[in-house]
Formats: structure tokens, C-alpha cells, sequence
């Protein structure tokens, strides 16, 4: 098990520059945000062992700021080791914000606001993650001095609510470089 509490503090231009903002009177203005932004977050993750073949990766996170956004996510991997060659990994993520005081959506924000912003990635939303990966793991295959530890394949679908939606999927390779006697010396 571990906890992982995290506090982080930034001072400067923290608004998205390129950011559009469009006004009830049909003006138009770039993100504003305050200059001071405090983030105080917590995680704790607990790994356990089902069986021999079996590993559960069990998260929850609590998340809130200076702005007003509050978060808390939850996930789990659970690993799946069918031999010594192939192991699956199903997973998913589920998270909750509640957004910034700050946000508002196209054409609502007053002329007369201090800060504003239409970034939905700073309102109200939910998110959900999910997906299978297998990895492959050969037994001693060596290519001259490039050992060949793994291959991954993984695909995830990413849904939020406010309709972002999105397929990934990800292929990684593992290597590592063995010195050949001649380097020894």
C-alpha cells in the first residue's frame, strides 16, 4: 500500500493565452485567471496478490484547488499472468470533477467578470477509461547485443461527458543492450 499526498503552488500567467472567451454582449477577450493557484492532492494505491497468477492494482485519488475544482478518481488494473510468455491486463478508470467558478460555457460569461474561462478541461464533468492490454514476454531472444525484454499492446476507450470521446491504443517495446566481450576490456 502506498499514500501519496502531493501540494504544488504556481505564480505567473496561468490562463491558456490562445484561449478564446466569448461574451453575453458578443465580445471576445482571451482566458483570464487568477495568478495564484493551489493544488493539494492525495492518493493512496494498494497491490494485491489474488493468486500466484493474479495481481490487483487498486487506486483512488482525491484532488482539490484554489480555483474551486474538487476531483476524485478510481481505477484498478488487474493483471493476469496466463504463462510465462503472456499476461493481460484489463482496466479502468472512473473520475468525477466538480469545475471552476471560473468556467463558463460559450456566450455566458458577463463583460463585468474578473475571471472567466471556457476550457472544459476546468468544468463540471465525468470521465470513464478502459481498455485490455496483453504483453509478451520471450524467453531469451537475443539479437547480437540488443536483448529483447517485452512487447505491449494496449487499447483503451476514453469517453467524458461533455462528449469528448477517444480510442488509444499503444504499442511499446522493451530492449536492453548487452556489452559484447570485446567491450568488457
Amino acid at each position: 500500500m502506498g499514500v501519496f499526498p502531493a501540494f504544488a503552488v504556481q505564480h505567473g500567467l496561468l490562463a491558456t493565452s490562445f484561449h478564446r472567451v466569448y461574451f453575453t454582449d458578443g465580445s471576445l477577450r482571451v482566458e483570464n485567471l487568477p495568478y495564484h493557484w493551489k493544488k493539494y492532492s492525495i492518493g493512496v494505491q494498494l497491490n494485491s496478490f489474488l493468486q500466484d497468477n493474479v495481481i490487483l492494482k487498486n487506486g483512488i485519488s482525491g484532488y482539490t484547488d484554489n480555483f474551486g475544482i474538487q476531483g476524485l478518481g478510481i481505477e484498478n488494473e488487474t493483471i493476469v499472468k496466463l504463462n510465462s510468455k503472456f499476461t493481460l491486463s484489463p482496466f479502468f478508470r472512473f473520475y468525477i470533477q466538480a469545475g471552476t467558478k471560473y468556467f463558463g460555457p460559450y456566450g455566458s460569461h458577463e463583460v463585468k467578470d474578473m475571471y472567466y474561462t471556457s476550457d472544459y478541461d476546468l468544468s463540471d464533468f465525468k470521465s470513464y477509461k478502459f481498455g485490455m492490454g496483453i504483453k509478451y514476454i520471450p524467453v531469451d531472444f537475443i539479437f547480437r547485443t540488443l536483448l529483447f525484454n517485452s512487447a505491449t499492446l494496449r487499447y483503451s476507450y476514453f469517453y467524458r461527458t461533455d462528449e469528448l470521446r477517444a480510442h488509444i491504443l499503444t504499442v511499446a517495446f522493451d530492449f536492453s543492450h548487452i556489452k559484447s566481450k570485446k567491450q568488457k576490456k
